[in-house]
């Protein structure tokens, strides 16, 4: 225990003392006091009551702000938390703080606490938690402002603890969305392929701003951009052309790249190219006939004219031209197939 008016040295508080209340020792935390009911322990004398925890210590109601002004009868460690503390208040259980804050206050027993004081602590104890929640949720990976804000605000903490956990991580610089801008589009770039413009909308949905985004952004060169979306074609078009004609391979090619994130003009650039390398120009009559013998065979059970109409349908779809399509079906008459 601690002398009266005495400031509080944690190295002399004990949770392991034998000396304490038996029945006051069983309750070690504020969990415990929300769980247990009301007694009064015979050899000591402490009650405990219903513990503070919200993360707003204005919504108090008129028992707990009873409790929030007193003496200071006791300081205990919490069993399972050793750097986390009960304070009780004229015999009554009044609220858990962190070792931090017991510090902060120089908190002993015999102190005089009014309610307005408590709150104060209290209100100091949220801001405490709240900032050692977002320093763990930033533990993992680079988060952004409105990240680590929506964060908080899942835990029910009040704007005005947000705005002051938000300030004080700016100001150490474990929050910066310029930071954490340019790190996403690194990896975006690197890791994903995706293109600028998918990369922008994803940043936009993090709460940066448009300026951010726009500076985040500059990471991304043209010639990566490039390089990107060559690779991205080159290993998407021959699973389009043996499906589909060089026509609309290249249609389908150009909104994939679209969907990327890649802008129309570099898009073009690309096409341009893997044209130039023959790449869009190979033989369709391979990919025709095979289309045309697996839409025949599919539409046998329709009558002649109608199931050449069918296939004629189906294989304009795919990006074949009529003339192309009208030889592929005297082929197959003359080799006696139809």
């Amino acid at each position: 225990m601690l002398e009266d008016n005495q400031p509080v040295k944690l190295s002399e508080i004990n949770p392991e003392k034998k000396s304490r209340p038996k029945r006051v020792r069983a309750l070690t935390d504020e969990s415990d006091q929300l769980t247990r009911p009301k007694r009064k322990s015979k050899k000591s004398g402490y009650r405990p009551r219903k513990a503070v925890t919200s993360s707003d210590p204005e919504g108090l109601d008129q028992d707990q702000e009873r409790v929030l002004a007193g003496k200071i009868t006791m300081i205990e460690a919490q069993k399972r938390h050793k750097k986390r503390y009960n304070v009780y208040l004229d015999g009554d259980f009044a609220f858990g703080i962190s070792e931090d804050t017991l510090v902060r206050y120089a908190l002993s027993k015999g102190q005089y606490l009014s309610q307005e004081e408590s709150k104060n602590i209290l209100a100091s104890e949220s801001d405490n938690r709240a900032y050692q929640i977002a320093l763990n949720y930033l533990s993992h990976s680079l988060r952004s402002k409105k990240q680590v804000s929506q964060r908080l605000a899942k835990e029910d903490y009040s704007q005005a603890t947000i705005d002051k956990v938000m300030g004080k991580l700016e100001d150490l610089s474990l929050v910066n969305d310029l930071y954490y801008g340019q790190s996403y589009t690194r990896t975006a770039k690197t890791i994903n392929r995706k293109g600028p413009k998918v990369i922008a909308m994803e940043l936009k949905e993090k709460g940066l701003s448009e300026d951010t985004i726009d500076q985040s952004l500059l990471e991304y060169s043209e010639a990566d951009q490039m390089e990107n979306a060559h690779h991205l074609a080159k290993k998407k078009l021959p699973s389009l052309l043996r499906k589909n004609s060089n026509l609309k391979a290249r249609e389908k090619l150009q909104q994939f790249l679209y969907k990327k994130g890649y802008n129309n003009d570099l898009i073009s650039q690309v096409l341009s190219q893997l044209k130039e390398s023959d790449q869009l120009d190979r033989d369709e009559g391979a990919a025709l006939n095979k289309y045309f013998k697996r839409y025949w065979k599919k539409y046998r059970n329709l009558d002649e004219k109608e199931r050449r109409f069918k296939v004629k349908t189906m294989l304009f779809g795919r990006g074949f031209k009529s003339e192309a399509i009208d030889a592929a079906i005297r082929q197959a008459e003359e080799e006696g197939e139809l």
